[in-house]
């Protein structure tokens, strides 16, 4: 793929081979390929590498003609996860199975059942195993077992139904529908047990609405959601809804509640509270044959009835006069390189955690910052002048069992790998963004396509969506009320210029000249992330969400800003390898931020001083904590200054603390 001679270019072509086997360690040890987007760009590359150096040969079934003949990961890389290792081993592995499915590989074949490579650095086996060394069958054991099961039950059906087996797409999307859901536990109850209920009994609430939606349908089985809204003037903090098949439809998997099935009723329950006038969804894959006819609700939902809990009481030593019932939601917007990725072993170390580790230690009773935290049994609660600080999003994680981001469940984010700033103004507005040639991804609906899959299910789009701000379903806006603060920290434009690059809409060989065709490209780049003062149309991704906030009565007091520079290239990134097209950006958002602050409450936070050294353009965990102290205190460190992240002994004039204060007060 470097244009050197290897076995693929040089001896593939001319050989007479029905398929090729591609042993897919070299993208599967690297600590960038912990980032699903990378591991997602760089293995679709690979595959499509080899395929396109095969000669062209007629009569064979498959679509595709190379399969991952190997691949694997050492469940000893992910120590700190401790008695959930093998989560990590069978979360990135099922990346690499969603990456080839959807590519159209034949087959994937994981290497290997037992261990047999044994790490004399280390002391101890490698762990690419489905069975570890104790006989204990792992996580991605279990996931291929139940597949295979699920699987076999999805061919007999389809014989059943159309005397004939799935064609190979057919088969493919069942495949990559059910790597992408949640399995359905084993332990359902039998048709004589009832269902699952809420430990209080409850009664009708008649304060819900529920809208049943199938999202997607492949002639055997379907995908759908299902939104319940309290229009009531209280909240539910658990709730119960009822129905009955009218087909032979049955459940395979489900998220975000409680599925349980007895003689043809299906019980859906959870104890994810419903505020009065807000809205939760939860969705499921599943099986059937004949009509697949909607479902008879029976009434509305049921629920328990409560008033919103009280706030506690303030620490002796830590009195605040400003406490309320109001919070502070964080919303972290970026890519790969700050809210969406951590690293190699995967572990809890990313930015968005070390954030919250700062911001724990700011909040231990010595510093001079307003920060407070309680601990229960659940959750450490950190509030800034009495508002709890809260994130928001539509994503979760990556993020380690024990990490900040968990304990404080501020775990939401919509950070997208590889997304750029076009991506982004895709997702707040499907129908209207118009993508401008120079992109990976010619239109909207080819882009939320490609993203979709980072997203939490509830939070995906569609090409005549409205968009994330008005998606009730999704985590990012039904917990908002007017009484809230809202800060939007936002890092875009790495993967722009990368695009831009490539795609030979910019020249980064040179510096950049003013009046050039490649300023006019990063200009735009710029100005889609913040406007300028002339510009009306508040089209930009911080218009469009101060507009929405400020519509749903949050005062523009209350909403601020938090935008970064993004970090630099090393010397060995193929497209801005000496940083032209990065200072260049750089110096035009800051130019931008200073214009912008005389309409909206924005800050500063300069990051370009950081050059990557994990890869040409990814952090390491010593770069993600220098990171994380530039954005919350503002300073301006690199990677050559010492990673210590020093409290200061005033608030900071930029970056989120700054931010948090401003909409605080």
């Amino acid at each position: 793929m470097q244009g050197k001679e290897r076995i693929t270019n040089a001896v593939l072509p001319h050989t007479n081979v029905d398929l090729v086997s591609y042993s897919a360690y070299d993208l599967t040890t690297k600590e960038k390929h912990s980032d699903f987007a990378t591991l997602h760009s760089e293995l679709t590359s690979a595959l499509e590498f080899i395929n396109s150096n095969l000669p062209k040969k007629s009569g064979l079934p498959f679509e595709k003609r190379v399969f991952i003949g190997e691949y694997g990961y050492g469940e000893s890389w992910f120590k700190d996860w401790e008695a959930r290792s093998g989560e990590a081993q069978d979360l990135l592995s099922r990346n690499v199975i969603k990456t080839a499915l959807q590519w159209g590989a034949p087959f994937i074949l994981y290497w290997q059942m037992y261990d047999n490579e044994y790490d004399s650095w280390i002391n101890e086996f490698a762990g690419y195993w489905l069975i570890d060394k104790d006989g204990n069958k792992k996580e991605i054991y279990k996931t291929h077992q139940e597949y295979y099961k699920d699987a076999r039950a999805f061919l007999d059906n389809y014989y059943m139904e159309n005397s004939s087996l799935p064609s190979e797409s057919e088969f493919r999307t069942y495949a990559l529908k059910w790597f992408e859901s949640s399995k359905i536990p084993p332990q359902q109850p039998k048709p004589d047990t009832p269902p699952t209920i809420p430990e209080e009994p409850s009664e009708p609430s008649g304060q819900c609405n529920v809208e049943y939606a199938v999202q997607n349908d492949w002639g055997s089985g379907f995908m759908a959601n299902v939104v319940i809204y309290n229009k009531g003037k209280t909240s539910l903090d658990k709730w119960q809804l009822q129905w009955n098949w009218q087909g032979n439809q049955s459940i395979t998997h489900f998220w975000n509640a409680q599925v349980a099935e007895s003689n043809g009723t299906i019980t859906i329950t959870s104890e994810s509270s419903i505020p009065a006038g807000e809205a939760r969804a939860f969705g499921f894959n599943a099986n059937y044959s004949g009509e697949n006819t909607p479902p008879i609700i029976i009434g509305n939902c049921t629920g328990t009835l409560t008033t919103e809990p009280s706030q506690p009481s303030q620490p002796p030593n830590q009195p605040n006069e400003h406490s309320d019932s109001s919070s502070i939601k964080l919303w972290f917007i970026g890519d790969s390189i700050t809210y969406g990725m951590t690293t190699l072993p995967y572990n809890s170390n990313g930015f968005r955690s070390q954030i919250w580790n700062y911001l724990a230690k700011a909040a231990d009773g010595n510093s001079i910052f307003p920060i407070d935290q309680e601990s229960t049994s659940e959750q450490l609660i950190l509030k800034y002048n009495g508002k709890q600080l809260e994130t928001i999003g539509t994503i979760t994680g990556p993020s380690g069992p024990d990490d900040m981001s968990q304990q404080t469940k501020n775990y939401w984010h919509s950070g997208i790998p590889g997304a750029t700033t076009s991506d982004l103004l895709c997702y707040l507005d499907p129908i209207g963004h118009q993508i401008t040639p120079g992109y990976n991804f010619t239109n909207c609906l080819n882009s939320i396509k490609n993203f979709n899959q980072f997203l939490s299910e509830m939070c995906r789009e569609g090409e005549t969506s409205a968009g994330w701000l008005t998606n009730q379903a999704c985590n990012l806006t039904r917990d908002i009320t007017s009484e809230d603060s809202v800060v939007i920290p936002i890092q875009l434009g790495t993967n722009d210029i990368t695009f831009l690059s490539m795609n030979n809409a910019i020249d980064c060989s040179l510096p950049i000249e003013e009046n050039s065709e490649s300023a006019q490209k990063l200009n735009m780049v710029v100005s889609k992330i913040i406007s300028s003062p002339n510009n009306i149309q508040g089209i930009s991704i911080t218009d469009r969400i101060q507009n929405y906030f400020e519509s749903i009565d949050i005062p523009t007091e209350k909403i601020a800003f938090v935008i970064s520079t993004i970090p630099r290239r090393s010397d060995l990134d193929g497209q801005d390898p000496k940083n032209y097209c990065t200072d260049f950006y750089n110096q035009k958002i800051r130019k931008s931020l200073s214009e912008a602050s005389n309409t909206k409450n924005i800050f500063l936070v300069d990051q370009g001083n950081i050059i990557p050294t994990g890869d040409p353009v990814h952090p390491t965990t010593e770069g993600h904590k220098i990171m994380a102290c530039n954005l919350l205190y503002g300073k301006n460190l690199g990677h050559s200054d010492i990673p210590s992240c020093i409290l200061p002994s005033n608030i900071p004039d930029k970056g989120l603390l700054k931010a948090i204060d401003h909409v605080s007060n």
